[in-house]
């Protein structure tokens, strides 16, 4: 199933929703959901013939994996389950369509940015997703994907999670003593140190073209240090002194000790495999790369660590969620609920956390702790070496879903007004900025009231 997730999926999770596409989810057309009862074919999907109101239109954005999808989907009991699978990018659209023909879906697989999008304008059964979080154990959940769906006030179920880390080759580390690249001080020690560009070699590899990478890239930082976009009131504070400091020193970063020039995942990845690098900033998706693009020696002499520490512990990641869409009828919400709770269980959930090989990982804690998982029960016969070579490196991610953060969340509370922000690209421009040598403080006034414009259109 490796060639099911194509290179943009993997580094570029956020990526698909334009401003466009944004603000065509208007609030009238999502508001038609609450007087809409989902209206639902008995074709397609699976699963076992059941009266038209325990039937499920599912729809995810799983457009590599259609199969896949739809053989899990089948495993569903209790009624026909109807499987459209849609890029993320026409989500918003597709949704807005549905929601005009009163034929809207009743479970939807999405990135947050969707489900956030969804829920700001109260097309969200906010209790079923509550519904399935319970079933499956409030204490369950680990920490971070549970606050970004936003608690126990969730709008959406975390499905599975991906964060972002720091890759360093070990072998490297040891001969030369360098600390392992956790705090800021610490990276820009050991970049400093690797930093030998006249023999082809740059202390560190990180996003610095104007682009979502580079966005995921610098949250790590800027959170670290106290850094958002919002305060708890949903003001924007992208202006704070922890910000403009966030700023410079990542900015100082890439100039000091980075390749030059604008670059992103393509050319971060190939300066890693072809030990250009020894130290990058990537997600776990990586980790199946190593394995089967580069070589097993060097998966072995990777290391990682999970968060980057300054005024505290950050871990940039984010969350696919199921959620639910808002229906008139009773029983169509339970039957919603239950197609929900069997995907988040048990082997469909394995054999699609098991599809590549450690890029998806569990967000409850029974199965990222269970022998299925660890032993990569259902992964691909040559994968399964992967889980014992990079078992560490599982409790690295497990710990690193306890510190998962992301600036359009702050404390639990979510604001939809970040979908927004991140579709015109508002950070990466700020970084880019301060990176060709703009003054950080200007910098982050002028994106702030960017941000302040976008958000109340």
């Amino acid at each position: 199933m490796r060639d099911s997730f194509t290179e943009e999926r993997v580094s570029n999770p956020d990526q698909g929703l334009n401003r466009r596409s944004v603000l065509k989810l208007s609030g009238a057309s999502l508001a038609a959901m609450s007087g809409t009862a989902g209206c639902l074919s008995s074709g397609g999907g699976g699963g076992n013939t059941g009266s038209q109101n325990d039937n499920v239109k599912f729809w995810h954005k799983e457009t590599g994996s259609k199969s896949l999808m739809k053989n899990l989907a089948q495993g569903f009991g209790k009624g026909n389950v109807t499987v459209n699978s849609f890029a993320e990018s026409k989500i918003p659209s597709q949704v807005q369509s549905s929601l005009s023909a009163g034929q809207p879906p009743n479970v939807l697989q999405s990135k947050i940015r969707s489900a956030q999008l969804l829920n700001g304008n109260n097309a969200l059964s906010a209790k079923s997703a509550q519904n399935v979080m319970e079933r499956v154990g409030w204490d369950n959940w680990f920490s971070g994907p549970k606050s970004i769906v936003g608690g126990q006030d969730a709008y959406a179920i975390p499905w599975y999670a991906w964060i972002l880390m720091t890759f360093y080759r070990k072998s490297e580390w040891e001969e030369k003593g360098l600390p392992e690249p956790t705090t800021w001080s610490e990276i820009e020690e050991c970049a400093k140190a690797l930093h030998n560009p006249d023999n082809n070699k740059y202390g560190i590899g990180t996003g610095s073209k104007h682009n979502y990478y580079t966005t995921e890239c610098f949250q790590n930082f800027a959170m670290s240090n106290g850094a958002r976009v919002f305060n708890s009131d949903g003001e924007i504070i992208f202006d704070s002194d922890e910000m403009v400091e966030a700023l410079e020193f990542y900015a100082h970063l890439h100039n000091d000790y980075g390749l030059p020039g604008q670059n992103s995942y393509p050319t971060i990845k190939q300066m890693y495999f072809q030990e250009n690098t020894s130290l990058v900033l990537w997600s776990d998706w990586l980790f199946s790369s190593i394995w089967n693009e580069a070589s097993k020696e060097m998966a072995k002499d990777t290391g990682i660590v999970g968060h980057v520490k300054k005024k505290k512990k950050s871990t940039y990641g984010t969350v696919n969620t199921f959620s639910i869409l808002k229906t008139q009828d009773e029983q169509q919400m339970k039957a919603a609920e239950d197609f929900a709770y069997h995907m988040q269980q048990g082997e469909p959930y394995l054999r699609w956390l098991h599809s590549v090989p450690l890029g998806p990982n569990p967000t409850t804690k029974t199965t990222a702790n269970s022998k299925e998982f660890k032993s990569g029960k259902y992964a691909p016969d040559d994968a399964k070496e992967m889980f014992k070579v990079f078992s560490e490196e599982l409790s690295v991610i497990r710990e690193g879903f306890s510190t998962l953060k992301r600036f359009g969340t702050v404390n639990g509370k979510s604001f939809s007004g970040y979908g927004a922000i991140t579709s015109e690209l508002l950070i990466s421009e700020a970084v880019t900025r301060v990176i060709k040598g703009e003054d950080a403080q200007t910098v982050a006034e002028e994106q702030a009231e960017k941000m302040r414009n976008v958000i109340s259109n």
